[in-house]
């Protein structure tokens, strides 16, 4: 998939800690939205390893569901 996600925007390739194909979705997001001129910021902050965060893919892992989350959209 990752090959399939990358051919049409390259900014999402990317490979996982553990080596594995993974796509990094917040800089595919980013680019398109530069493309068309729009500004955008990445927090950086990780869901799976920020605690303050809720993150499905860790409460599979450690069986704690945390919560919920929400994105912002501003137009300055």
């Amino acid at each position: 998939m990752r090959e399939e996600v990358a051919a049409v925007v390259p900014e999402t390739f990317a490979t996982t800690d553990d080596g594995t194909p993974g796509l990094d979705l917040p800089a595919g997001v980013v680019a398109q939205l530069a493309a068309r001129g729009v500004e955008a910021t990445l927090l950086g902050r990780c869901t799976f390893e920020d605690k303050e965060l809720f993150s499905h893919r860790r409460a599979s892992v450690t069986g704690v569901t945390t919560g919920r989350q929400a994105g912002v959209v501003a137009l300055l």
